[in-house]
């Protein structure tokens, strides 16, 4: 039977490290960009008077309620 002593374990365990923690930081990153952009396009927005809603600033009425802007 196939034996690991401490040694061997430390050793697997920091390759795996080695290989994963690169990868979650190319996903953090590109997660924190993607929300980043999100949080810009909500900031364009502007609120409607009459239902409270967010909306692009160049439109005619409201999407939600049709109230003109």
């Amino acid at each position: 039977m196939l034996s690991i002593g401490a040694a061997e374990l430390v050793v697997i365990l920091v390759i795996v490290a080695m290989l994963v923690i690169p990868i979650l930081i190319v996903v953090g990153i590109f997660l924190g960009k993607k929300k980043s952009q999100s949080s810009n396009a909500a900031a364009n927005l502007v609120q409607c008077r009459a239902c409270g809603r967010p909306g692009a600033p160049g439109a005619q009425v409201c999407p939600e309620c049709g109230t003109p802007r």
